[in-house]
């Protein structure tokens, strides 16, 4: 009964039977039948027929509630025989790559998380790691806040990270003159669907000025990559043009008193999940950080 109130569970998360069965990694009449079998052995009806999304019956909202019970008491006693033994609980993190780079190359994350737990660490866009938590494939992840979340996530407000606009100072003059007019020209955006495009868009439009994308993309590597070679500019994360900015490879490009567009990250986990201790001590520091670099990147703090 124990995976079948699993199947019910992740079936009443999906909405839907094609949903679900292509997360659960089940055919659709194998979860029908698993389905049927379990009102069966509850003897009570668990969904309202022909309501959609599919909607639990208050028998179905207790039985939904009995899967999450379950799979935090196993998960606590996966993590106790785990102690018992002598073994470091895993820990399957989510990281944009931004924070990564804070975490792990400037911070002491990797060596402070690595005494902790036994890390698996995925990095990528925000998107991609809010599906994968959605389909509790991580334990959390540190992310760009998102439009919108599902109800079976929490979310935590960790902090602020500062972007700047850069260019390569061959460009800058040109960039310089179109900014009277108020274009941006060159711009190299991040994706237009994402979270940071929007935000880095609205706030151009405060500073009064037209970005022409000429390129998008979800890596901030390849937007510097490009930058740095003259072919435009791009907001990117403070911390990865810090040195280029020192050395003046890059410049700040300022324009009616943009100078850091804050850029807000947040922590997801799974509602119901006991959270991990780890993970807990990621967010702290990864908070502790972007502090840091939030009062290095303030007005009363020239970037240079």
């Amino acid at each position: 009964m124990e995976d079948r109130l699993y199947k019910f569970k992740g079936l009443i998360d999906a909405g839907s039977y094609t949903k679900a069965a292509a997360q659960l990694h089940v055919s659709q009449p194998a979860l029908s039948a698993a389905m049927h079998k379990l009102e069966r052995e509850l003897k009570a009806e668990l969904f309202i027929r022909g309501k959609r999304p599919l909607t639990p019956t208050p028998a179905g909202t207790a039985a939904y509630q009995a899967a999450i019970q379950l799979r935090q008491q196993l998960s606590e006693l996966e993590a106790n025989l785990d102690g018992l033994a002598g073994k470091k609980p895993v820990l399957s993190l989510g990281v944009i790559d931004s924070i990564a780079e804070v975490l792990f190359v400037h911070g002491n994350g990797f060596s402070a998380l690595g005494t902790q737990a036994d890390l698996h660490i995925s990095v990528n866009n925000s998107s991609y790691l809010l599906a994968a938590c959605e389909r509790n494939e991580l334990d959390g992840a540190l992310i760009v806040k998102p439009k919108q979340t599902s109800s079976l996530l929490q979310v935590a407000v960790v902090g602020r990270e500062p972007l700047v606009l850069v260019t390569h100072p061959s460009q800058a003059p040109d960039i310089a003159r179109a900014l009277q007019d108020g274009r941006l020209p060159g711009f190299l955006s991040y994706n237009q669907n994402s979270a940071t495009a929007e935000l880095i868009h609205q706030a151009l439009a405060r500073a009064n000025m037209s970005a022409q994308a000429i390129f998008h993309s979800t890596s901030p590597e390849i937007l510097l990559e490009l930058t740095l070679s003259g072919r435009g500019c791009a907001v990117l994360p403070y911390l990865m043009v810090r040195q280029l900015i020192r050395a003046s490879t890059l410049q700040v490009v300022r324009h009616n008193g943009l100078n850091v567009i804050d850029r807000p990250i947040v922590a997801i986990e799974r509602r119901g999940k006991r959270s991990h201790p780890a993970f807990a001590a990621a967010v702290d520091q990864t908070k502790r950080l972007l502090s840091e670099l939030h009062a290095e990147t303030s007005p009363t703090t020239a970037l240079h």
